[in-house]
């Protein structure tokens, strides 16, 4: 995605469906956003991001006051 090249024995129906698949997504540096519906940029996590963040909101760092379905949506 970032050098704009295809993968080695791409179809030019893969090459389509991969291009219609990454204009959801925005490269900024080396971080991974992916455009939500309504415009709003969400950061993608590696495994180790996703475990920190589900743990600090477990604790309950974030100071959350919405109920457990809201929540998990949220994040």
């Amino acid at each position: 995605m970032q050098y704009w090249e295809y993968p080695s024995g791409a179809s030019k129906m893969d090459e389509k469906t991969l291009r219609r698949i990454t204009m959801d997504y925005y490269l900024d540096n080396e971080i991974l956003y992916i455009r939500f519906f309504y415009g709003t940029l969400l950061r993608c996590l590696n495994e180790n991001e996703a475990r920190q963040v589900l743990q600090e909101v477990h604790v309950g760092i974030c100071a959350t006051h919405a109920n457990g379905h809201t929540m998990a949506r949220q994040m």
